[in-house]
């Protein structure tokens, strides 16, 4: 109720504004009459004169005797075009023969004589053909049209006379003043123009005094139209709606990509069991490593000792047997020597292979290091990849922790942007940790390879070095043999005596006997084998990474629940979201219809009983569109007859002639249709069809 009397209130100013407007313009309106019209030679009118001596006249005639072409005449001679506003290169001016020739050599033109606000103006305006004499020619030819023209008899150029005439009306004002359809012919919008120019618009900041939901729609206007904040509100509701339609889908969505429900509880003890497990395994592997580098020092020690032993046993018999030589010519020395160079390479050759043993042994140990530690460092990659993927997921559900109303769309950014910097950092310190492992590892695996591969280049010298010794060995046995192939004298009492003294020699026959004990021990040896509990360590780590794997889903689980109950929830923070948006959406509603109203009840205050303006039109969707249309007592203007649009049409020309201030002749074509025409200050000239005038008759 309120709403309606607000705009009864603002009809009521509009219209004491508009009849104040109105008194004043009469108060000072210029008033331009036809006082006469010569015409001579146009469109076919040889020379036609009109003395208007009242102010209004009738000007009677059958079709085609003149009529409209006494208005063409009038509005060419101001303006240079027919009544229709064609320009004068697009109509025939010129008067045709019985042949249908233009008559040559003669020229066109229209005189007038107007009352400019009592005083007399006569206006001429001549159209002449150029007729030249071509050198060589005897009779001149056509060379084209001129125009002439006159005010008050004073010759002026085409800019002067036409200053002239729109010193006294525009163009533009005269098309709507002179022909009481010219207004209803514009293009609505250009209508709908000067009729809010001349009503004045209606203030929004007006039109909401009073109303405490319009100033409120107003001050969410400062940077945005009416229009633009309706679009924005349905495009707003719009994606709420599409928001809601989605939910489902969403939820079937997520529930899709749910993992089965599993024990989790059951898989948490056994990955517990399996993780005991491998720590125990684990550690026995350790401990086995330990024990395998406690044998390999004990078994380096003894075969050091051997080779101490060797060597003292070997030195011990050369030592007797130089002694017993020095004392008998011996005719075996070259053998001895040979013999004895070749004990020495024998003994350097057992030595060198069991260095080389021992080094393969340790390169053994070492390349199985390197597989561990690949190991280590491919499943460390897999955790660094999988933590590398994490992404954070955001819900649609955004709330007040104290309101519990969904928050605005800039706090909503805010806290998606500090839980994304809380999440990266997290991920990031994450990434370091395993990024550190890694190098760790990485910088141990490196260290193995380098100790593998300095332990394969000693093997690789100990191997070129026994094959040098091999050679040598070889070398020296053919020396012997052929030694021992020459004849030689019996030697049989210095070896004899050599055996003797060694077989009663106590540290030779102790050495001995140590020898024999440790090979025994070094054989007795062995190192332990860790190759199951690798297996089984294989094993137990591909159980825990599979369960790992289940546990997983645990947490998919509770998001995507979690993510479900968030959708679900969402939907009615959305429906409420709606109503919210309708209810502005009505007010912006409310608002149009009471602009519609206030604008159209000023428009319609100028005119009078019947004429009303239809300035807006409302579609299917409730929106209010702009327009223009005359209507007479609910009749659209094109549907009216011939009577009412002219009749109308002089209303529109005496609320212009207020507003610009001046009244001018109107032109009414098709009078005979007209029983009552309508009042008007302005002179009328009256062009009525009538078939007992064969010529033009002024009554």
């Amino acid at each position: 109720m309120f709403f309606v009397r607000n705009i009864s209130q603002t009809a009521i100013k509009v219209s004491i504004n508009i009849e104040t407007l109105i008194k004043n313009c009469e108060m000072s309106k210029a008033s331009i009459t036809i006082s006469t019209i010569h015409v001579r030679f146009f469109k076919g009118l040889k020379d036609v004169k009109v003395d208007f001596i009242d102010q209004d006249a009738t000007i009677r005639g059958c079709n085609g005797s003149g009529k409209t072409t006494l208005f063409d005449a009038f509005t060419w001679s101001l303006f240079g075009s027919d009544s229709q506003g064609n320009s004068d290169s697009k109509f025939n001016i010129k008067t045709l023969d019985k042949d249908n020739n233009v008559i040559p050599r003669v020229d066109h033109s229209v005189e007038l004589t107007l009352g400019v606000d009592g005083k007399e103006v006569v206006i001429k305006r001549i159209l002449k053909e150029k007729w030249v004499k071509v050198r060589g020619s005897l009779e001149p030819t056509f060379q084209g049209n001129k125009s002439e023209f006159f005010w008050n008899d004073v010759p002026k150029t085409s800019r002067e006379f036409q200053d002239k005439v729109n010193g006294i009306i525009d163009e533009s004002i005269f098309k709507l003043l002179s022909n009481p359809l010219g207004f209803n012919q514009l293009h609505w919008e250009k209508q709908r123009n000067i009729l809010i120019t001349i009503a004045g618009e209606v203030s929004d900041s007006e039109l909401a005094t009073g109303n405490d939901s319009f100033t409120k729609l107003l001050s969410k206007l400062s940077d945005k139209s009416l229009g633009e904040y309706k679009k924005e509100l349905a495009a707003k509701r719009k994606k709420l709606k599409d928001a809601i339609a989605d939910i489902p889908a969403r939820i079937d969505e997520v529930g899709q990509g749910k993992p089965e429900q599993r024990d989790f509880d059951s898989l948490k003890q056994e990955l517990g069991k399996q993780e005991v497990s491998l720590n125990m395994v684990q550690s026995q592997i350790d401990d086995l490593n330990k024990a395998a580098e406690s044998v390999e020092t004990e078994k380096k020690k003894i075969r050091d000792k051997i080779f101490e032993l060797t060597t003292s046993t070997g030195r011990t018999k050369l030592e007797l047997k130089q002694l017993l030589e020095q004392n008998q010519l011996d005719p075996y020395k070259r053998e001895k020597e040979i013999q004895s160079d070749l004990s020495i390479k024998e003994s350097e050759h057992t030595n060198l292979l069991t260095q080389k043993n021992d080094l393969s042994y340790s390169l053994d140990r070492s390349e199985s290091k390197i597989r561990e530690l690949d190991a280590e460092l491919v499943k460390l990659r897999e955790e660094f990849n999988a933590e590398s993927k994490k992404k954070l997921v955001f819900g649609d559900d955004f709330k007040c922790p104290t309101c519990h109303r969904p928050l605005e769309e800039e706090d909503v950014e805010k806290q998606k942007k500090d839980m994304q910097s809380d999440f990266n950092e997290d991920k990031a310190k994450s990434l370091e940790i395993l990024n550190k492992k890694g190098l760790q590892l990485k910088e141990r695996l490196e260290d193995e390879k380098e100790i593998s591969k300095n332990l394969q280049d000693k093997i690789n010298e100990k191997v070129l070095n026994l094959k040098d010794c091999d050679k040598e060995i070889k070398s020296l046995k053919v020396l012997l043999e052929e030694e021992k192939s020459k004849p030689k004298a019996d030697q049989q009492s210095i070896e004899s005596q050599l055996q003797d003294k060694l077989d009663f020699n106590k540290d030779y026959q102790a050495c001995l006997k140590e020898i024999k004990e440790l090979e025994v021990k070094l054989e007795n040896f062995k190192a332990p084998d860790n190759q199951e509990l690798i297996k089984k360590k294989n094993e137990l780590s591909e159980k825990i990474d599979g369960l790992k794997t289940q546990l997983r889903e645990e947490q998919s689980i509770i998001d995507a629940d979690k993510r479900i109950k968030e959708l679900s929830e969402s939907e009615s923070s959305y429906a409420q979201q709606i109503a919210d948006v309708e209810k502005e959406e009505f007010v912006a509603q409310e608002f149009t219809v009471a602009k519609v109203s206030a604008l159209e009840s000023r428009v319609n205050k100028l005119f009078g009983d019947g004429i009303k303006w239809k300035l807006f039109t409302k579609q299917i969707n409730g929106a209010e569109v702009p327009t223009c249309q005359l209507t007479y007592n609910g009749v659209p203007w094109p549907d009216l007859n011939t009577a009412s649009q002219i009749n109308t049409g002089i209303e529109v020309i005496n609320v212009l002639s207020a507003h610009y201030g001046i009244n001018f002749p109107i032109w009414v074509d098709g009078r005979e249709s007209v029983t009552n025409l309508q009042e008007t200050e302005s002179q009328v000239i009256n062009l009525v069809v009538s078939e007992e005038h064969k010529t033009l008759t002024v009554v």
